[in-house]
Formats: structure tokens, sequence, C-alpha cells
């Protein structure tokens, strides 16, 4: 979907083909379109105490 989207800024290489990831030309990536990304990924692997006080500091 981002591909299709935006090919100028996500795409992908034959040694990535099958896995479920896509890259990004950093220099065509606003850093406000980067976060989401970043955080949501952040948000998977982080320790949940540091979660809960991310959120709690933006209360």
């Amino acid at each position: 979907m981002l591909i299709d989207a935006d090919p100028g800024t996500f795409h992908t290489t034959p040694h990535y083909d099958g896995y479920p990831i896509v890259l990004a030309r950093l220099d065509a990536l606003e850093p406000a379109r980067l976060m989401p990304f970043l955080e949501r990924r952040w948000r998977g692997v982080a320790p949940r105490r540091l979660v809960i006080d991310l959120d709690a500091s933006r209360d």
C-alpha cells in the first residue's frame, strides 16, 4: 500500500522480497510522517512501563 501510494519514498529490493518490510528513502520522508511508524514499532517492543509513562506524560 505504501509503495503504491508513494513510490518515490517507499520501496523494496529483491533482497527483502517475501519479508513483511518496506524500505523508505529517508531524504524523501518528512519527520512528521516518519514518527507514527517509529512510535508504533517502539510500542510493540518497549517495556510496558515505558509505554505507560509515555502516555501519562502526554496527558
